[in-house]
């Protein structure tokens, strides 16, 4: 059988032909429809092109953003797409993009996230996610898709197998469960200068034969497809006393924290983020002092996390809110969140060579009813070294935790028993979230 290129970051090819994906991408909507679609879009807009490539969306669009950048996952592309624009280039995995929270006004992509080959379309989620993370309340992701029906289409799935041309269903209804809406159904053609042009750009991606058979002009027929999303701005409705009302039962994350985010969605559990603006200083309970017995302290994480939820009781309909509160028990003393590097390290020789608990509470309420699980994990700290200690006292995320990090360069030294144990002292086990969701009758 003939060997072809694939249409795919995934493709060894993607990193080194990329001379026939640039002449792949230069013919493509030879009507100017995305352009025409997009322009009001981003003028003076802040703008994220996801999966840019040789550059060729970058290159029409620059003229009209105020800010635009470029990722991709091939240095190779943005070789080309570097000669093409002066927007700013970024070489990195869409699924873990190296950029600040709450950016962009707009970000797109044009035929990227299809073509990530992963059926079960875990990655493309993963790659939704940070968009979202990365995009403005109010801003939008506009996602460029084939459509079902067109010339290109016959010609992409010529030699196909059934799963491959069940493909374009199942993405398209994926994008549907994610939350985006169909804005515009479009034709358009791919332009070559003759047929001889066309045969030869697109038999390395379909094969000679299959070009020879199929294309019989110097147009190609290109139906597109158009889905959008807006990110809701949630946070500001809450930050104004607004009562929020979901359409559909969604979970809300009410944690500022990047692990308890991070652990949710390493487990495929999708939420939103909404934060309350009371301190867990300004939370009325007492607070035990050293040398209280574990069981006092226990009760006392219990009742934080439950009055974590208090701000969102009556302003969340049709929503699941999880708080979570986790802190460090070790020989009758309280280890909390150091704040300055100074307690940090006084922290940490402490717990150097010890055995302590973890405790972490998560509290969930939904449709008025609240369940609060408490999980405890045991921990032992080996010995640890100057030079550690002072690296992560440097860093931001161990300063703003409770106790100690389970990740990074301290992990060798920290022992626990288990992965599930790992995640709860790091803050939230989604395992237990899920259960509790379960017995509240939270059905996504």
């Amino acid at each position: 059988m003939e060997k072809t290129l694939r249409l795919s970051s995934t493709s060894e090819a993607y990193y080194s032909q990329n001379l026939a994906y640039e002449k792949f991408a230069e013919a493509e909507d030879s009507l100017g429809v995305i352009e025409k679609y997009m322009k009001p879009e981003i003028t003076n807009k802040v703008v994220l092109d996801v999966g840019c490539g040789t550059g060729r969306w970058l290159r029409l669009f620059d003229k009209y953003a105020k800010e635009i950048i470029g990722l991709d996952l091939s240095p190779n592309q943005l070789e080309f797409a570097k000669n093409k624009t002066k927007a700013k280039l970024i070489c990195a995995d869409a699924s873990n993009m190296p950029l600040e929270d709450n950016y962009f006004d707009i970000i797109y992509a044009t035929w990227a996230l299809s073509t990530i080959k992963d059926l079960t379309l875990t990655t493309q989620g993963k790659v939704l996610d940070e968009m979202e993370r990365v995009l403005k309340p109010g801003g939008k992701i506009i996602l460029v898709e084939n459509d079902k029906h067109s010339e290109f289409r016959d010609l992409f799935y010529a030699n196909r197998t059934k799963e491959d041309k069940e493909w374009i269903n199942k993405y398209q209804e994926f994008y549907l469960k994610k939350g985006f809406s169909v804005q515009e159904q479009a034709e358009t053609y791919f332009k070559f200068k003759d047929i001889d042009e066309a045969r030869a750009v697109m038999a390395p991606f379909f094969g000679k034969e299959t070009a020879d058979n199929n294309i019989n002009s110097n147009k190609i027929k290109h139906s597109i497809i158009i889905f959008e999303r807006k990110k809701n701005d949630f946070q500001k409705q809450f930050d104004n006393g607004e009562t929020i009302v979901f359409d559909k039962p969604t979970l809300i994350l009410a944690s500022a924290s990047p692990r308890r985010a991070k652990h949710l969605q390493d487990a495929g559990i999708e939420f939103i983020k909404i934060i309350s603006s009371v301190d867990d200083s300004q939370i009325n309970y007492d607070h035990p002092h050293s040398g209280v017995s574990r069981r006092q302290w226990r009760k006392y994480v219990k009742q934080m996390a439950l009055a974590k939820l208090g701000p969102f009781i009556g302003k969340i309909q049709n929503g699941a809110v999880v708080t979570a509160d986790t802190t460090v028990y070790c020989k009758g003393h309280i280890i909390e969140k150091p704040i300055t590097p100074e307690k940090c390290r006084e922290q940490h020789e402490f717990l150097s060579g010890k055995t302590n608990y973890v405790y972490t509470a998560v509290a969930v309420h939904f449709n008025g009813k609240t369940v609060c699980r408490l999980m405890a994990s045991k921990v032992k700290i080996k010995k640890l070294p100057n030079h550690l200690i002072d690296e992560i006292c440097c860093e931001k995320e161990t300063l703003d935790a409770a106790g100690y990090r389970s990740a990074g360069a301290i992990a060798p030294y920290v022992i626990i028993k288990s992965n599930a144990h790992r995640k709860n002292v790091q803050g939230l086990d989604p395992k237990c979230v899920s259960k509790i969701l379960r017995k509240l009758g939270f059905n996504k």
